[in-house]
């Protein structure tokens, strides 16, 4: 791809997801080509159908924070990295609530985007979870798939005029229940 299609793209995966974040999964496209600066030509070469757009989002998405459980393996104490994976977890998982569904509908839960995004967060978490229970700083009984199902459960407790507040209590919670 040349460089300035690439950026394009780049630019157009960022709008994306502000826009999605902010108005949810069927947000204008116009309105994100706009936000990135482009034609909705440009948007349509790149992304022809909304659900390769959202697709895209997703996966740079769930690549961020990946890539972010990568730094916390190899740098922070194993019990601040745990408490900090489950907080960055917990806000991927609220932000992109709507679009997740939205690919669910359009693609399947056995969507490819889905199989390879799943199998990338459970390898990042089970080596945070992992490195914890070796350091001591974790429950010895803790396993990263019961820790991402209940992230999921508190996610989906966000909903209504308190949800924000509920949803950091609940996690306050189980940091506190699931770190030695």
């Amino acid at each position: 791809m040349r460089a300035d299609a690439q950026r394009n793209r780049e630019r157009l995966t960022a709008a994306a997801q502000e826009v999605f974040s902010e108005q949810g999964a069927g947000a204008s496209l116009d309105e994100i080509a706009k936000r990135a600066g482009v034609g909705p030509g440009t948007l349509y070469r790149h992304f022809p159908t909304r659900e390769s757009l959202q697709e895209a989002v997703y996966r740079d998405a769930v690549e961020r924070l990946c890539a972010a459980g990568d730094e916390l393996r190899s740098g922070a104490d194993p019990r601040q990295a745990l408490a900090e994976w489950m907080r960055l977890l917990l806000a991927h998982m609220i932000t992109r609530r709507g679009l997740a569904e939205a690919l669910v509908n359009a693609l399947g839960k056995q969507g490819d985007v889905f199989v390879v995004s799943h199998r990338d967060l459970h390898q990042v978490g089970g080596d945070l979870v992992d490195r914890a229970k070796r350091a001591g700083a974790a429950r010895p009984d803790l396993d990263h798939r019961d820790l991402l199902w209940m992230i999921h459960g508190i996610a989906q407790s966000g909903a209504g005029e308190d949800g924000a507040a509920r949803t950091q209590r609940l996690l306050s919670i189980m940091i506190a229940g699931s770190l030695a």
